[in-house]
């Protein structure tokens, strides 16, 4: 089963290298960990995180398919961190930033707007003084956007 470390390492050629089309490698092999059962928060977040990019910037770019089924992976480790009833700030943070910028990947999207309105509100409440850029740290293309998410929109 691929590590954390291994796929960070392969997500790092997209982040530092002038955005060499390596994550469609990565999100494979979360996609392996998640089907082998290696269903942990770090790897729910990445995944969706990833799901959710292939929409948003072009393939030949990041190296990301774009498929059906990554609508469902991401409702799935959305799901898997506490959905919409979630109080992690982070997932709160990542997943409502997320909702508000596109909602191409999550297949019928007009729930969608609602919960990301809820889960930023919910951010606010818990995280007022937002998340310090620091957790994104090491933790490869997902930290390295959400990082930067933070540091540019730190709360509502």
């Amino acid at each position: 089963m691929p590590s954390l470390q291994f796929i960070t390492e392969i997500e790092v050629r997209y982040v530092e290298l002038k955005h060499s089309p390596s994550l469609g490698e990565a999100l494979m092999l979360l996609r392996i960990r998640w089907s082998e059962g290696k269903k942990d928060r770090e790897t729910a977040l990445r995944l969706a995180f990833l799901a959710w990019y292939s929409y948003t910037e072009p393939a030949f770019l990041t190296g990301l398919p774009l498929d059906e089924d990554l609508s469902g992976i991401f409702v799935e480790s959305f799901n898997s961190l506490g959905g919409e009833q979630s109080t992690d700030a982070e997932v709160c943070f990542v997943f409502g930033t997320m909702i508000e910028i596109s909602t191409l990947c999550m297949g019928d999207n007009s729930h969608w707007p609602a919960i990301g309105e809820k889960l930023m509100s919910r951010f606010s409440a818990i995280c007022p003084q937002g998340l310090p850029q620091e957790i994104f740290s090491q933790r490869g293309a997902y930290g390295a956007y959400f990082g930067h998410m933070s540091h540019i929109r730190p709360h509502s």
